[in-house]
C-alpha cells in the first residue's frame, strides 16, 4: 500500500518451464483504466527484452508511483486501487510448444 505520489518497488516472478531459451518482452495494463494516465513507471524490466535460460525463475522489479494528480481528477474520485498486471509476449522467432502457445509463464 503507497500514498499517492510514494514510489513503490514491486517485483514480478517469471518462470521458463521450457527446455529452450526464451525471449520476450512484457506489457503491462492498469485496472482501473482511467487511472492509467496517473501511473508512472521509473524503471521497468518491460522497457527491455528479456532472456530466460531453460528453467530459469527470476524477480524482474519495476519502480513506480501513482501521480498525486489522480486525487483531483473528479472522474477517478471512486478509486481507491490500481493494479498493475504484465502480459508476456515471446519474440519472432523464439520457439514454441507444439500446440503453438508459449512455452514460459509469468505471474
Amino acid at each position: 500500500t503507497l500514498k499517492l505520489g510514494e514510489t513503490g518497488l514491486a517485483h514480478f516472478r517469471a518462470r521458463n518451464n521450457s527446455d529452450h531459451d526464451i525471449v520476450g518482452k512484457a506489457v503491462f495494463n492498469i485496472t482501473p483504466f482511467k487511472a492509467a494516465i496517473y501511473f508512472d513507471k521509473i524503471a521497468c524490466f518491460c522497457f527491455t527484452e528479456q532472456r530466460l535460460a531453460p528453467g530459469e525463475e527470476v524477480l524482474m522489479p519495476v519502480t513506480f508511483y501513482v501521480d498525486p494528480a489522480l486525487a483531483a481528477d473528479p472522474s477517478t474520485r471512486d478509486v481507491n486501487n490500481v493494479t498493475l498486471s504484465y502480459t508476456f509476449y515471446q519474440s519472432e522467432g523464439t520457439p514454441k510448444t507444439a500446440a503453438g502457445e508459449p512455452s514460459s509463464t509469468v505471474n
